[in-house]
């Protein structure tokens, strides 16, 4: 199962930190964070080889995390969910 902390200090407390573990499928090719979209300028990932997109992201603001879920999905997906942490 894919597991993501987050901890969240009170304001001036520290930085923000995260502990994130994809383990849905450990032989799928994929690359440490890094910037690996120039299309999606200050952008870091964790990006996935196989269909080049991202389970992770972040700029200076904002993290995405895109996690299974037990159980079938109730909308039609996408061939590649990996755009949606690069987007958001």
């Amino acid at each position: 199962m894919c597991t993501v902390v987050v901890r969240v200090p009170e304001p001036d407390g520290g930085p923000v930190r995260l502990l994130a573990v994809r383990d849905e499928d450990p032989a799928r090719p994929w690359r440490p964070l890094g910037p690996w979209w120039p299309e999606h300028p200050g952008v870091r990932g964790v990006r996935d080889d196989l269909a080049g997109g991202a389970w992770l992201a972040a700029d200076d603001k904002r993290l995405a995390v895109l996690l299974n879920r037990a159980g079938g999905a109730d909308v039609p997906l996408p061939t590649s969910r990996g755009s949606l942490p690069l987007d958001a």
